[in-house]
């Protein structure tokens, strides 16, 4: 099964890169051995110090593992341009108002920083808590929307996501069909994996 693996500011993890457990121990990511569907806990393979190498708990890295169906897997996520998210953020902007503030960039204080890798910053109202957003996590969320089939919203709203990709040509998805609700079940997607606002 695929997974995709953030870290707890959104940035995706991929094998080799550097993490660091709650203790403040370094290690390298290796894999994901067991996704959520399990227990509701995942499991990843890390190397420490010494190169030696073990299984730990996804939580103990602040490791966010995301299960993705093979079809979300094996479509081209470049023929989403960079244009194309813009323009699902910018319906994002009025359709998520009632949950979050869209650019909440202008919100951060001082010592908050957007990681240089996020396109987006959203801040969800109720809570404060803060989503840092790459142009890929958007890629991620529309394809798992665009999936036949998916269960992640209603048909008619699947169907809108669905017949933009297989509309898709030389300047990317077909964005006419998408609204402000694209937007804001794009943004949720790609923000907590669910809708749930």
């Amino acid at each position: 099964m695929p997974y995709r693996v953030t870290d707890k500011n959104g940035k995706q993890v991929n094998e080799g890169d550097e993490i660091v457990n709650f203790r403040g121990e370094v290690a390298t990511f290796v894999s994901v051995t067991r996704g959520t569907e399990h227990n509701g806990f995942a499991k990843v393979f890390v190397r420490g110090d010494g190169g030696f190498a073990r299984e730990s708990g996804a939580q103990v890295y602040d490791l966010k593992v995301q299960t993705i169906s093979g079809w979300v897997a094996a479509q081209d996520r470049s023929v989403i341009t960079d244009e194309n998210v813009d323009e699902l953020m910018e319906q994002a902007d009025t359709g998520i108002g009632y949950w979050a503030t869209p650019n909440g960039a202008e919100l951060l204080g001082p010592d908050d920083q957007t990681p240089e890798w996020a396109s987006f910053t959203i801040v969800e109202r109720d809570t404060g808590v803060v989503f840092h957003l790459s142009r890929d996590d958007i890629r991620f969320a529309f394809l798992a929307l665009a999936e036949h089939g998916q269960t992640l919203t209603y048909r008619r709203t699947g169907e809108r996501f669905h017949w933009a990709w297989e509309t898709r040509g030389e300047h990317g998805i077909e964005t006419a069909a998408l609204d402000p609700v694209s937007g804001d079940v794009v943004t949720q997607i790609a923000c907590f994996g669910e809708i749930r606002h």
